[in-house]
């Protein structure tokens, strides 16, 4: 956004009722010659919607009457080194309490990388179920480090719209992140369930782009059916997918149209964020990579897997 320079020369603006003409008449002058500083001096509390769409299609269009500050962003000789993986580097993890079937086991020392599997199995099964879990350790992710993403020669995630408008940037919102379920008491002073507010999380509003892309048509799998095929088995074996739609790159064409604005800079998205069609291309994906394994003893749901069998042998 372009500063103009009348601006630049006044420090404290005080409220006055009545102002002259002639120098209103002279500020409004020295600021049209910016179109975004006309939105901003002809600005109608009114008409909030309009005035955020004006601003947010305007910004950027002028150039800089000064020069902004550029950051400092040494990455390769930054104070706080990178996060490394966690079979390299296990995490302190804060471990919660599980319910009577289900027991923690670790797959690091001293009770690190920890898994949770059922408090039924017997010591051989759990260690031969542990020995397996060992086996894979890189594919199992316990912080967002362990993330190694999917190569684009497989999958990738392609934005299109119905029409020629890629060039927007969406807003970022802060909503409340919601954990649990409290009682509290109403105006009434009824008592009614709500969910505990634990913290707040940034969002980036994407529903303008979600409106405006051609929508993928990839046959989902209904939860009924999947249940009748998982009905009946013995075993099962629950994989939550960690950050799993983020493992999908986003075709590099494609990723200035997920650009959302902060107070310093403008950003896009090179991983697939939850936006339209993510979950067909995630089921997709998976279908191409387990396909000889999907509806036999795989299922996939969303980003959750779960595996089936008729013995624990299987």
């Amino acid at each position: 956004m372009k500063l103009p320079s009348a601006y630049e020369r006044i420090s404290v603006i005080d409220f006055f009722d009545v102002i002259d003409e002639a120098v209103e008449f002279k500020m409004e002058e020295e600021c049209l010659v910016e179109a975004l500083a006309a939105i901003l001096v002809n600005f109608d509390a009114d008409d909030m919607e309009g005035y955020v769409e004006m601003v947010n299609s305007l910004v950027g269009l002028g150039s800089y009457s000064y020069h902004p500050k550029k950051l400092d962003l040494d990455l390769e000789n930054r104070k706080t080194a990178p996060t490394k993986p966690s079979i390299v580097k296990p995490p302190k993890l804060e471990l919660k309490q599980l319910p009577a079937h289900l027991k923690y086991e670790f797959l690091g020392p001293d009770n690190t990388l920890p898994v949770i599997v059922s408090a039924l199995l017997n010591e051989e099964q759990t260690n031969r179920l542990l020995n397996i879990f060992r086996e894979y350790m890189h594919a199992i992710g316990w912080t967002i480090a362990d993330i190694q993403g999917i190569s684009s020669d497989i999958c990738e995630h392609k934005i299109q719209l119905e029409e020629d408008n890629s060039k927007r940037v969406s807003p970022v919102q802060c909503v409340p992140k919601k954990r649990g379920i409290t009682v509290v008491p109403n105006a009434k002073n009824e008592l009614i369930s709500t969910h505990t507010v634990t913290g707040w999380r940034v969002c980036m509003d994407y529903r303008k782009l979600n409106s405006a892309t051609c929508k993928d048509h990839f046959p989902m799998s209904f939860i009924d059916q999947m249940l009748d095929r998982l009905a009946g088995r013995s075993y099962y074996c629950f994989l939550g997918g960690y950050s799993g739609y983020n493992q999908i790159n986003i075709a590099l064409e494609d990723q200035e149209k997920t650009t959302f604005t902060r107070p310093y800079g403008s950003f896009a998205s090179s991983r697939m964020p939850f936006i339209c069609n993510a979950p067909a291309t995630f089921r997709s994906c998976m279908i191409l990579i387990f396909s000889d394994m999907v509806e036999d003893f795989l299922e996939v749901f969303m980003d959750d897997f779960f595996v089936v069998g008729d013995s624990f042998d299987d």
